[in-house]
């Protein structure tokens, strides 16, 4: 039987604690230098180096109010402000504020951004904002903007805008594009203007503007309106992308050049010299000592230094920081994730958060979070393990009833690695030297620390004992496994075919021999599995949720519950019973089928998305884990994790709040009070069937011989019992009355 449920929808009963975002932030866009140390803009939010600290020191990221977390651009006010261009839009950073504004209007990916005195020019993906601010950039409402798409923009990318004498120069991937803005006109130029070629991948202004091709880079001769080439590159192989001077010397950097890992150029003009560079990255992030891969951008500071931003997908080598006079280089990486790209995530027993990554250059790995502390592991697939003695490829977690971390390798051929953070050390078990042998595609313990392992297509299921040795091989009938889950006797699986449960004959001494049950049989794969405690699943599908039972089974989808999205890619439970569903699109579905963590005695449904809390925007949504203590860590494809605290369930039935007349008499005409209401926020009724009936804020109570209360009129409402949730800052409490006619 298969029932589909409508449910009753509360969109402001949960509260939940303070969200952090945890995120690799080495991958640097854009470096705004300054007499104190560089703004950079990367991966993971905006960040500020001291040179006083050598250290990062500030950072601003979704949770301090930016739109976005990818930051591309970035430009500092003559007041110290900071203009941030992000993927979902711009935003003014006040560092003495601690906090970023969104600027209303742009919600484009932002890519470059160019400021002369009190005017911006914002470059976006639809088009170019020219916003003059007034000279009073904290002031948005007094600002003057217009938009302009430049002719035939589909058909070419912009990369960067500068001004130049009084006009925005944009470098892009057919020309350099020069904008009027006082005649409101545009003039290209290219190979036919002095160019050493049509494709211009940046600008530097300083006291002319050079333009960086794939072929050299050239110098604007305002007399004759035309380019004259500085240096014409010999090698077609590298990828350049910016460029910076500092007196007669030009630094180039690339994405990759002829050599080993030089990945900068260095042309002195008057000797006419080039050399490459390439700095040497001593166990950044955890990772064996290595060259700078790739570098996105190049500046030069006043006092002659050279910032330079590593590149990459999902994660970078951080930032370069070379004294040149002093011939002093200092490559520095922000604490963080291994990678942006969560594949697995899991809050264990000693409050760790382990994630497991992919990243660019065939290289996964491991990051451990714990109170601000970060360690990090990577492997290598086609050289070597990096940085320990355990297959850092892998894409599952799991933890045992001692706290032991299981991990199941992916590339390296070794299986399931267990580790046990209170003695520091290290087991493993591989099936032969074979990659294929030992590809995990999911891993699980049950209550007696057995670790069940899915090898990847090999249509079985194999169960390692406590010491890690085989006692067990399982035929598997069904397809690829996604999640696996026990209760005392029983295991449950999530697989491509739909529910599936084994049931050995003996869980303690032999599982080889056993039943398997088809509990529900999907069109779509199931994703993820919770069970219910009483002998039901709840399921997660690309159709929606499920909660199957012995007698029924009932569906959620956007049918009948309109705030949930259908592809849910992960589900878990907490002890309190709440239910977590990761929507891939739109964020996180609560359930909480008691109500005993919220304010009712009913089920309650409750979503957070970016309009209503601070969970990652802008990518997909990957893994879900909540622990023991009310934490919940939410995984991305390339936006990091978003780690946030649930309130924990107490017994909210008020014996100090008093509830009169109990039970009230509608005919009478006379409200119902509630008293003492000191430092209460709000009265919120509901009837038991979980539907809200009114809410008095506290500028609606009334204070009577000095003792705060709130009145309900009855007159409308029907016969029954009612439950009024009194809410406070840190608790709400609950009572009980009566309404009769």
């Amino acid at each position: 039987m298969t029932a589909f449920f409508t449910a009753i929808l509360f969109f402001s009963s949960i509260k939940a604690g303070e969200w952090t975002s945890l995120l690799n932030s080495n991958r640097i866009y854009d470096i705004a230098p300054s007499d104190e140390g560089a703004w950079c803009a990367t991966n993971g939010g905006v960040h500020f180096f001291s040179l006083e600290d050598s250290s990062f020191t500030l950072s601003f990221r979704n949770t301090d109010g930016l739109p976005h977390n990818t930051s591309r651009a970035i430009a500092i006010t003559q007041t110290g402000e900071l203009w941030a261009g992000t993927d979902l839009g711009l935003a003014l950073i006040v560092p003495s504020s601690g906090a970023a504004r969104r600027y209303q209007g742009i919600s484009d990916t932002v890519f470059s951004l160019a400021l002369s005195g009190d005017t911006l020019a914002v470059v976006t993906k639809t088009g170019i904002y020219i916003i003059r601010t007034m000279n009073t950039p904290g002031s948005f409402e007094d600002d003057d903007v217009f938009f302009f798409t430049p002719e035939n923009s589909q058909e070419y990318s912009i990369r960067k805008a500068a001004w130049f004498m009084g006009d925005l120069w944009m470098a892009t991937s057919i020309g350099l594009l020069r904008y009027y803005l006082n005649g409101d006109s545009t003039q290209w130029y290219a190979i036919s203007k002095g160019l050493p070629s049509s494709d211009v991948a940046d600008v530097c202004i300083e006291e002319s503007m050079v333009a960086l091709c794939s072929k050299g880079f050239a110098r604007y001769d305002a007399d004759s309106g035309f380019f004259k080439t500085v240096y014409a590159f010999q090698d077609p192989l590298p990828q350049f992308t910016s460029i910076a001077e500092a007196g007669d010397t030009f630094y180039v950097s690339t994405l990759g050049i002829s050599g080993t890992y030089k990945s900068l150029f260095r042309y002195v003009e008057s000797l006419d010299t080039l050399d490459t560079i390439g700095f040497w990255i001593n166990a950044s992030a955890g990772t064996a000592p290595h060259w700078m891969r790739t570098i996105s951008c190049v500046r030069t500071d006043a006092s002659g230094r050279v910032w330079a931003g590593a590149s990459g997908e999902f994660a970078g080598d951080g930032l370069v920081v070379w004294d040149v006079k002093k011939n002093r280089v200092k490559v520095v990486d922000n604490p963080g994730l291994n990678s942006n790209y969560i594949f697995h995530a899991l809050l264990d027993d000693n409050q760790n958060l382990w994630t497991a990554h992919w990243f660019a250059y065939n290289e996964r790995g491991v990051t451990r979070y714990h109170d601000g502390h970060w360690e990090n592991f990577i492997y290598r697939a086609y050289t070597e393990n990096d940085t320990v003695d355990f297959d850092a490829s892998t894409k599952i977690t799991a933890v045992d009833s001692k706290g032991r971390v299981v991990f199941g390798g992916w590339w390296g051929g070794r299986g399931v690695t267990r580790f046990d953070p209170v003695a520091g050390a290290w087991e493993e078990h591989s099936w032969g030297a074979s990659p294929v042998s030992n590809r995990v595609s999911w891993l699980a313990v049950d209550p007696l620390d057995r670790i069940w392992v899915s090898i990847f297509y090999s249509n079985q299921l194999r169960v390692l004992s406590d010491d890690l040795e085989e006692i067990a091989v399982l035929d598997w009938p069904y397809d690829y496994v996604w999640d696996l889950k026990f209760d005392s006797s029983t295991l449950w699986a999530a697989t491509s075919a739909g529910l599936i449960s084994y049931k050995p004959q003996d869980f303690v001494s032999d599982l080889e021999h056993g039943e398997f049950s088809e509990r529900l049989l999907t069109n779509s794969k199931v994703t993820g599995i919770a069970l219910d405690g009483r002998g039901g699943c709840w399921g997660a599908t690309n159709e929606g949720v499920f909660h199957w039972t012995q007698n029924s089974t009932t569906r959620y989808n956007q049918n009948n519950l309109s705030m949930m999205e259908n592809d849910i890619v992960d589900v878990d439970r907490d002890p309190w019973g709440r239910l977590y569903f990761l929507m891939k699109h739109k964020g996180l579905l609560v359930h909480d089928p008691a109500g005993a963590a919220y304010d009712t005695s009913a089920g309650l449904w409750q979503i957070f998305t970016t309009s209503n809390s601070s969970i990652m925007p802008g990518f997909d949504y990957t893994t879900l884990s909540a622990d023991r203590t009310g934490r919940v860590a939410i995984g991305t494809a390339g936006g990091g994790v978003s780690l946030f605290t649930m309130p924990k369930y107490t017994d909210t039935t008020s014996e100090k709040i008093s509830v009169y007349p109990n039970p009230c008499y509608a005919s009478l005409g006379l409200p119902v009070r509630f008293t003492p209401l000191d430092d209460a926020q709000s009265v919120v009724i509901y009837t038991l069937a979980g539907e809200r009936v009114a809410e008095i804020p506290s500028s609606g109570f009334r204070t009577i011989q000095g003792v705060k209360q709130a009145e309900l009129g009855v007159q409308n409402l029907s016969a029954g019992l009612y439950i009024a949730v009194v809410r406070f800052a840190a608790r709400s409490e609950r009572v009980k009355f009566v309404i009769l006619k």
